[in-house]
């Protein structure tokens, strides 16, 4: 993807300049993009209250504060609680500097998350609506049918797309399990075989993360008390 400016790279900037001396980091990005046309309210996004990241060795987590109907599901206790599951994490977090849990909901930025490079590697995690009601287009839906069967949504056909509707638990298990996991998969793409390049990354990325979750389902479930009621083969 192109060097182009996003909305909410601006409360990830601020959020940096005022936690951290390292310099403004790269607007490069990839996403996980699922639907066409994201909504922004009132035209624009709002300014957001910050919390001071969290540090382990050279990594860190931040978050921000969200309003007006937004929700985290995650926590800086779950990412550090998550990471530890991943058989590969100590190779990856040698060159991840930052984790963002973000105020902006994957309606507003069209995308439920966002790696960014390679001035100061980085995964950010949007935020939910405060009913966790995901909205798939067609595409998106056909991809990902399986997957939300596994975590057990509920999902209601619409003319023109898909809500899928998740409690508190499955909605945590689908930003660990999958978009960070996606996310983290663009990271590995470049440190490893993709060498800094851009093309094959999407497919790259998204296959790590499906491969991953099925290596550590049965520890998230152990570790996240995780039960989901539908569970597909």
């Amino acid at each position: 993807m192109s060097a182009t400016f996003f909305p909410p790279l601006c409360e990830l900037f601020a959020f940096l300049l005022l936690s951290s001396p390292c310099k403004e980091p790269s607007v490069s990005r990839y996403s996980s993009s699922r639907k066409t046309a994201p909504k922004v309210r009132d035209g624009q996004v709002q300014k957001k209250n910050r919390h001071a990241p969290t540090r382990l060795n050279s990594l860190s987590v931040g978050i921000a504060k969200t309003r007006g109907g937004r929700r985290h599901v995650i926590t800086k206790e779950d990412i550090w609680k998550f990471v530890r599951l991943l058989p590969d994490w100590k190779r990856l977090s040698t060159d991840l500097d930052f984790i963002y849990l973000s105020s902006i909901t994957g309606d507003e930025d069209g995308a439920d998350g966002w790696y960014v490079y390679p001035t100061r590697p980085m995964i950010v995690i949007n935020a939910w609506d405060a009913d966790l009601t995901l909205f798939a287009d067609p595409d998106f839906f056909r991809r990902h049918e399986k997957l939300f069967e596994r975590l057990g949504a509920e999902v209601r056909e619409l003319e023109y797309g898909y809500d899928c509707v998740f409690d508190e638990d499955s909605a945590r298990a689908y930003q660990l399990l999958h978009i960070f996991l996606h996310e983290l998969g663009h990271h590995h793409y470049l440190i490893t075989g993709g060498r800094g390049k851009i093309a094959g990354s999407e497919k790259y990325a998204e296959t790590y993360a499906l491969k991953m979750e099925r290596k550590i389902w049965q520890r998230y479930c152990q570790a996240f008390h995780f039960h989901p009621e539908n569970l597909a083969a």
